[in-house]
């Protein structure tokens, strides 16, 4: 069979609801789309490379495709170009996005039949009006994989009914009214929190309470950007700004448009980078590398750490007047350890998502599961917890999940021999040492194995080697 009778589907019946093909090279802003579709009903894949759009378009054709036009292996042109002839799919509406404004590409795309054009940046909602004039109302969203019983995730994404839990989301409340009732742009907030504790899914659930709810919501992971790339990725560069910037491109802040960029662990920042992220903040504009023109930024700046910034501020890593600008407001996480009650929840919720992910019946908790899971330290908090139970579902007994199916990294007696006995001093540095130290015992001095079993970024644990003077 080739690829064009692949794209048809079979019989002559009523056609099955079919996905939206989103291909962006902008990973983060093709997530924004399929996550705002996703809301509407719409079902999404995503590729940001022309390669990965054909093999997705080999599987079968998509009920609409969006299509940008720079992509880092090919052309859109090219890809649209393909898609109307070399694969005989002249009835797929393509909508192309670009954020070029060449004349040239927009008549060339016409003549390919592109089905409409539009320019970057875009407002989600008018993607979803286009897609809907095009293609219709959504289907009904799948509920495979899920029993009938299963509780959902809440709509704010935070799982768990502790006291804990309940603080964090009364406090989310008290600052999404502060944030409501902002004339333009919403106070920045500071989010702490160690490293799996769900500041992202946090900052979601206050940009879900924004009036830019609608608008892309972008998280911008601080620690892993390269050194050398770390500005050009923020603010963007014009073409010839270094060595390989063959063309104009924004970056991860003004690509957010509107909506919400979250900066997690802000404390990763070079403090050049810093410098400029503070002047940015106060004027509201800024400047893409190798240009002198001024770009307005609107989006709303949330911050996220695992660091104690104040600490940093005091050992000259950390700006002063940048910690102060981004923690007009703040909100505290609490670690999994401190609400051990909501590790069931928690659970169940993860082999529920693991279960419709493969379309597997969806298991359930043996008490004793449970009893190990409560039991169990997690330093790497909620994260940690997901990576078990999804390996445990996948791997363990089907249908219910035993205390063999767990895969836990010691925590439980093992650790205790890393907190002294009581009438000793008890020292975070100690313990943080000696973590750092086990963990790379057992990668074998690897350390970005190292930083895995930390759970944490490679940038974090290479900060802790140096404060240390511990070498892998």
């Amino acid at each position: 069979m080739n690829v064009a009778q692949e794209l048809e589907p079979e019989g002559g019946g009523p056609r099955p609801a079919r996905p939206i093909l989103v291909v962006d090279d902008e990973a983060h802003f093709a997530r924004a789309i399929c996550k705002h579709l996703g809301k509407h009903g719409f079902e999404c894949r995503e590729a940001n490379r022309v390669e990965t759009a054909k093999s997705l378009l080999g599987e079968g054709r998509p009920a609409a495709v969006l299509l940008d036009m720079r992509l880092p292996d090919g052309s859109g042109l090219d890809l649209l170009r393909e898609i109307r002839e070399r694969w005989n799919a002249p009835q797929v509406p393509v909508v192309v996005m670009t954020a070029y404004s060449e004349v040239d590409d927009a008549v060339e795309a016409m003549k390919l039949q592109a089905t409409d054009y539009l320019r970057k940046p875009l407002d989600l909602e008018q993607i979803q009006d286009a897609l809907k004039d095009l293609v219709g109302g959504p289907p009904k969203p799948s509920k495979k994989g899920r029993s009938a019983d299963s509780s959902p995730v809440p709509d704010d994404g935070m799982i768990g009914q502790s006291p804990a839990m309940k603080g964090v989301r009364e406090r989310i409340e008290r600052l999404a009214r502060v944030v409501a009732s902002a004339k333009d742009i919403p106070p920045t907030i500071l989010i702490h929190g160690e490293t799996g504790t769900g500041k992202e899914v946090a900052a979601q659930a206050l940009h879900e309470r924004s009036a830019r709810h609608d608008q892309p919501f972008v998280p911008v992971d601080c620690g892993a950007l390269p050194n050398d790339l770390v500005e050009a990725e923020l603010f963007g560069h014009e073409k010839g700004a270094y060595t390989h910037a063959q063309e104009r491109r924004a970056g991860l802040i003004e690509s957010a448009g509107a909506g919400t960029v979250l900066l997690d662990e802000v404390g990763e920042l070079p403090l050049e980078t810093q410098t400029k992220l503070l002047a940015m903040l106060g004027r509201r504009t800024m400047r893409r590398l190798g240009s002198n023109q001024q770009v307005p930024i609107r989006c709303w700046v949330l911050a996220a750490t695992n660091r104690d910034l104040r600490e940093e501020v005091e050992a000259g890593r950390f700006r002063s007047d940048l910690y102060y600008r981004l923690s007009e407001l703040q909100l505290q996480l609490p670690p999994l350890r401190e609400r051990m009650t909501d590790i069931p929840l928690l659970a169940q919720a993860f082999a529920a998502e693991t279960a419709a992910d493969f379309d597997l019946p969806e298991p359930r908790m043996d008490p004793e599961t449970l009893e190990i899971l409560q039991g169990y330290q997690w330093p790497g908090n909620i994260r940690e917890l997901r990576h078990v139970i999804r390996q445990a579902v996948l791997l363990g007994t089907e249908g219910v999940l035993r205390p063999g199916d767990l895969e836990l990294d010691g925590g439980g007696e093992e650790d205790s021999a890393a907190i002294p006995e009581t009438g000793e001093t008890l020292r975070l540095r100690d313990v943080e040492m000696n973590l750092v130290r086990r963990a790379l015992e057992r990668a074998g001095g690897n350390v970005s194995q190292a930083a895995r079993l930390l759970g944490i970024s490679r940038t974090s644990l290479r900060y802790r080697l140096e404060k240390y003077h511990i070498k892998p």
